[in-house]
């Protein structure tokens, strides 16, 4: 019984483990579908790495870009605690960028 608790307060606490940032570039109302899409893939923590996205290009000027977010999900996490206990750093560390263009 003892284990069945510490597995579930255990997926619990790896489902809850999820992130999410946005960065809001416009009053303007944004469209609720992304416009761009896209798992970045970095490792080692993404320590000194960076990915462009163009998001100018993506809504057609800067002026049209309403928002950008940042996702880390359950599976991210999920896959990262995996090699955290075979590797001692987390060599795959993918997150999900998102661009939103204004209605």
């Amino acid at each position: 019984m003892k284990y069945i608790k510490t597995f579930c307060l255990s997926l619990l606490l790896i489902t809850a483990a999820c992130a999410k940032q946005e960065f809001k570039l416009s009053n303007a109302p944004a469209s609720s579908i992304a416009a761009y899409e896209k798992d970045q893939t970095f490792f080692i923590y993404g320590i000194g790495q960076e990915e462009d996205v163009q998001t100018a290009d993506i809504c057609g000027g800067n002026h049209n870009v309403a928002k950008v977010a940042n996702r880390l999900s359950e599976i991210d996490v999920i896959v990262g605690l995996a090699q955290s206990a075979i590797f001692l750093p987390q060599i795959y560390s993918p997150r999900e960028a998102s661009v939103y263009c204004k209605q």
